[in-house]
């Protein structure tokens, strides 16, 4: 049960006021108060973690009316746990999924081999807030370089489309094979009609004066 305290940790028994850890299986136990192992990474912090979430911060799976029935141990509350961790308390940190932050507190028995106090810092160590500004004026940045890029790459793309088609039109204009006045299909703005009527009078006139001259 998580909190509940035994002579030297349930690992070992006491004798004159000292702790005789025992190896169970396999596993060998140390300590002052047999609470180390050779297996153990946190010592009784993952024993005391549930109770302290609750207790501190009424979070955990031991949330609520439980928490009172379950656990025994009482933490008490510091802004700093230098201190304790100084006088040879044991830090343990976790990380509490309600509010994604992490809580720390610290253990450390007292002479009696059956009690430890529990120390628990009252605030939790949350990771800094996004900054909305500085993401906002990130994505602004983003699409005008994007659209500045975008806008160079096509006037590149039409300079080069436009110097070829110049370059071609200049080519066919070079390769004609014709002018203007030879060319087969070239046909004057302006042409010329004879006028009938004009022409037989012309005609008649010259007969009389031919006739009056003999």
């Amino acid at each position: 049960m998580p909190g509940e305290l035994q002579p030297c940790s349930g690992k070992g028994e006491c004798s004159c006021g000292r702790c005789s850890c025992h190896i169970i299986d396999s596993v060998l136990y140390s300590g002052k108060y047999c609470e180390e192992c050779s297996t153990c990474t946190s010592g009784k912090c993952e024993e005391l973690r549930d109770c302290v979430q609750c207790k501190g911060f009424r979070t955990g799976p031991l949330a609520g009316a439980i928490c009172n029935e379950t656990c025994t141990i009482k933490p008490k509350k510091l802004q700093s746990l230098k201190d304790k961790v100084r006088a040879g308390a044991k830090l343990c940190t976790f990380l509490d999924e309600k509010s994604g932050c992490d809580f720390n507190f610290t253990y450390k028995y007292l002479s009696s081999h059956r009690d430890h106090v529990v120390y628990v810092q009252k605030l939790q160590q949350c990771p800094p807030a996004p900054d909305v500004l500085l993401a906002v004026l990130c994505a602004i940045g983003a699409v005008v370089a994007i659209g500045t890029l975008t806008l160079i790459l096509w006037k590149i793309f039409t300079t080069i489309h436009d110097r070829k088609e110049f370059e071609k039109f200049e080519k066919e204009r070079n390769n004609v094979q014709w002018g203007t006045e030879n060319s087969p299909l070239y046909k004057p703005a302006t042409d010329t009609f004879v006028n009938p009527a004009f022409g037989n009078r012309s005609s008649r006139q010259s007969k009389q004066e031919e006739t009056t001259a003999q």
